[in-house]
């Protein structure tokens, strides 16, 4: 054998050789790879596969790596932390890895992926009952990792091209009706020990804001002179306080853009009476009004928000006390309707709901006017008429 020989061949039989070749470092792990092939023709035979493996070598087919699916994911989403994406979506993110993706692909190797393996996993999540929408969040996590994965030459192909999302099954849409509305803010204003409830869920109703966009509002977003609305930023929360990772922010609302529009004049009135009440409270505490201080806080002075969870969990223990079938989100599906039912433009409820485009308005509610900004605030008014828990 010549010297090159006496490096990646080991005889180890009559007419047996074993053929170890160095490939290179692991992409992902670093580890040193190599490549191993058993010959049984002798030592010609074993010179030749040598020779072809080296070939192949040189073109890259034993490049790959020895990196799990669950590695790719955390410098996924590492990469993704370092560019600035927000803290809730790789929480989020994260979760639904450890949660969903981990425990059943976790441990496969890179090299040893598949569509087999991807069309299983899905399978066995139709099986469980799993939500379109929560199944279509694990597909946009496995694509994002797995186009990173490829981009970093962990792969030589990225098989999520060869897949498509999971089908989506219909869910029944829940939007409440204008007596069911009124029901829930009385209901509020007689049972919930949160004194904000009525005032939150009415606003919700009447301008469509999100629970983030909500728990965000500060007094210096609302003009009373004109009743325009600024919606500038959105409270995030993550973790929990049992498992101390708990933490919360505010970020830009979800179109990742600010928007202003006219609020019906009861959702000013509240945030009004909200203002006298912070006065009042300043006054007696013998302390100056803070500046920003938030429209809804159980700090007397306003210098915190109520989160959105417990606006969630305030809105579930109502509706399971009431028989209703509706989510707080859905109350913003309402103002939408609403304003779609009574002749409101496209253009005008996309841009007051935050809609980064008309189209998603459309897909949502299905008449269109051609009613103002002006007119659609005047619209949301006289849909609840007088409320006695709204009185002041």
């Amino acid at each position: 054998m010549t010297e090159a020989d006496m490096r990646c061949i080991r005889k180890l039989g009559e007419d047996r050789y074993e053929v170890r070749l160095h490939v290179g470092r692991d992409s992902a792990t670093g580890k040193v790879r190599q490549v191993s092939r058993i010959s049984h023709g002798g030592l010609r035979a074993a010179q030749k596969l040598r020779s072809r493996l080296e070939t192949e070598i040189a073109d890259g087919e034993h490049g790959g790596t020895n990196g799990t699916l669950g590695l790719l994911f955390d410098r996924w989403n590492d990469h993704r932390a370092s560019l600035g994406r927000s803290e809730v979506t790789i929480y989020n993110s994260r979760r639904r890895i450890d949660r969903d993706i981990r425990p059943a692909l976790g441990s496969m190797p890179l090299d040893k992926l598949t569509t087999a393996h991807i069309e299983g996993f899905y399978d066995s999540l139709r099986d469980a009952a799993k939500r379109w929408s929560a199944m279509l969040n694990i597909h946009r996590d496995l694509t994002g990792a797995l186009t990173y994965g490829r981009k970093l030459g962990w792969m030589k192909s990225n098989i999520m091209e060869f897949l498509t999302v999971p089908e989506e099954v219909e869910r029944e849409k829940t939007v409440p009706e204008v007596d069911e509305v009124k029901h829930l803010i009385s209901a509020a204003g007689r049972s919930c020990r949160d004194a904000h409830a009525t005032e939150m869920i009415a606003v919700a109703a009447l301008t469509g804001m999100r629970s983030g966009e909500l728990c965000a509002l500060r007094f210096s977003a609302v003009d009373v002179t004109t009743g325009v609305f600024t919606v500038r930023s959105s409270v995030w929360e993550i973790g929990s306080h049992k498992a101390r990772n708990y933490a919360w922010g505010t970020k830009l609302p979800k179109s990742n853009k600010t928007r202003a529009f006219m609020a019906p004049s009861l959702a000013v009135d509240i945030v009004r009476h909200r203002w006298q009440t912070l006065v009042e409270s300043a006054r007696l505490m013998e302390v100056p009004i803070p500046e920003d201080a938030y429209v809804w806080s159980r700090d007397p002075l306003g210098q915190t928000p109520i989160m959105p969870r417990s606006v969630t969990n305030m809105f579930a223990k109502l509706k399971a006390r009431e028989g209703v079938n509706s989510r707080f989100h859905d109350l913003r599906g309402f103002a939408g309707t609403e304003m779609m039912a009574n002749g409101v433009n496209l253009r005008t409820i996309a841009d007051r709901m935050g809609h980064s485009d008309p189209s998603i308005t459309a897909r949502l509610y299905t008449k269109v006017g051609a009613r103002s900004d002006t007119e659609a605030a005047e619209i949301m008014t006289n849909i609840f008429g007088s409320i006695p828990e709204l009185t002041w």
